[in-house]
């Protein structure tokens, strides 16, 4: 179990510290091209993974699937955001599919490992972000968003002191979230086991 903590490590890790370039590049660059990356490059890593022949290589993939996982929430997030006229239904949809994910996510791959293989539950999701990644691209063909969609000035404008405290906030929400989120997450099975098992 202290294996698997040590691989999803470097996945949990390359997801926050890759979001800040990410939206950057979303900005600067394109979003539709990030959001491809995003699609081809998860299927990719997942593939990476489902090949591996030892721990140090499906950590590395682990960690470039984190990497590129992290394109989701800086670039997509901005890209539904931008496109809605109901923003807070649109966002709320979003965090219950989500969710759904995260809560299904461990059944679905418990089941495909059980039944065909540990390797299967990597490359199934890897085959299913690659074809999405193709119906993406097809589906959105014009990069309408971007650079000169940026706003210049804010919706809400701030002092400097009140900046600095909302921003500071934000950190210490980010991380106790994110903290309780993934100990919930990646310690709750082994909680458990060991309790109730």
């Amino acid at each position: 179990y202290g294996e698997l903590i040590a691989l999803s490590t470097a996945a949990f890790i390359s997801f926050g510290v890759f979001s800040l370039p990410a939206g950057w590049l979303g900005d600067h660059w394109s979003r539709r091209n990030m959001m491809a990356l995003f699609w081809f490059g998860c299927g990719v890593s997942l593939f990476a993974a489902g090949l591996a022949p030892n721990l140090v290589t499906l950590a590395i993939a682990l960690g470039a699937l984190g990497m590129f996982a992290a394109i989701y929430h800086p670039v997509g997030m901005s890209m539904l955001i931008e496109a809605s006229k109901a923003r807070g239904r649109t966002l709320a949809f979003n965090g219950v599919c989500g969710n759904l994910g995260v809560a299904l996510a461990a059944g679905i791959t418990a089941l495909i490992a059980s039944y065909l293989g540990w390797r299967m539950a990597f490359f199934i999701p890897g085959v299913v972000c690659i074809v999405t990644g193709f119906v993406y691209m097809w589906a959105e063909r014009e990069d309408i968003t971007g650079r000169s969609a940026r706003k210049t000035n804010p919706d809400v404008r701030l002092g400097r002191t009140a900046t600095f405290i909302v921003f500071g906030l934000f950190i210490v929400i980010a991380l106790g979230a994110g903290l309780a989120f993934n100990v919930i997450t990646v310690a709750l099975p082994k909680v458990i086991d060991e309790r109730a098992g």
